[in-house]
């Protein structure tokens, strides 16, 4: 009787031990679909917040379009109209790298830059001149690529 208890003992403590090792692969799985949770959430945050600072810099553009007489200011309404257009798209193309944005939308918009940039020679100049600098380097050589395929 002693040896029939130690056999179901046995066979007890290795069913605990396999129902262990299942429970600490279920908490593994369920720690790394929060953790990837938590990393979507925190981008779509700082989309939030990237989107809000575009915002309020388009309204400052806008303000600035709307209430200095053009004649007293260095730049043109066309000029306005550029830097609005880049910034949006600037926003655009960080969005689709952080994979909120699809890869059809945002190639719908960056094509109207691409044409924006294409239409005025003072807006490729100022692209050429100003995106060393001012923009985000992966958003100018996404733009400087699709230019130089339709100057082909």
């Amino acid at each position: 009787m002693k040896e029939k208890l130690q056999e179901y003992a046995l066979i007890a403590e290795i069913i605990g031990a396999v129902a262990i090792v299942f429970s600490l692969m279920f908490v593994g799985v369920q720690v790394q679909q929060g953790s990837i949770q938590t990393e979507a959430n925190t981008e779509a945050i700082r989309g939030q917040v990237r989107e809000s600072m575009m915002y309020a810099d388009l309204q400052i553009i806008e303000f600035y379009g709307q209430y200095i007489p053009e004649e007293e200011r260095p730049l043109s309404n066309w000029d306005l109209y550029y830097e609005m257009t880049m910034r949006t798209r600037e926003n655009y193309w960080v969005q689709y790298r952080n994979g909120l944005l699809d890869e059809d939308t945002f190639n719908s918009y960056t094509l109207v830059f691409v044409d924006i940039i294409h239409s005025k020679p003072e807006f490729r100049d100022r692209w050429e001149n100003e995106s060393q600098n001012e923009v985000v380097a992966g958003f100018r050589d996404e733009i400087n690529q699709r230019l130089r395929v339709e100057m082909d």
